[in-house]
């Protein structure tokens, strides 16, 4: 087999903006919602779905069903 078949001519790309349509999340803020608990919530909350910790960032992180899946949302302790 020739390796000349083998290569894909290739086009170049032009810089003109994409004209594809958004999706439906795109341009929307995806920043996850704070969840307000108190103290008896969190110490409810089985530990399979909490952090105390996440990627380096302090604060406490809970998992919760989301619009696309199970998200993380940070959390806030109101007492």
């Amino acid at each position: 087999m020739h390796t000349a078949t083998l290569n894909t001519p290739r086009t170049a790309q032009s810089a003109a903006p994409s004209t594809q349509a958004l999706t439906p999340n795109e341009g929307v803020n995806t920043e996850p919602k704070l969840v307000l608990m108190s103290w008896a919530e969190w110490a409810a909350t089985p530990k399979d779905y909490r952090l105390t910790s996440l990627y380096g960032r302090a604060g406490r992180w809970v998992m919760r069903a989301g619009p696309q899946g199970v998200t993380l949302y940070p959390v806030h302790i109101t007492g």
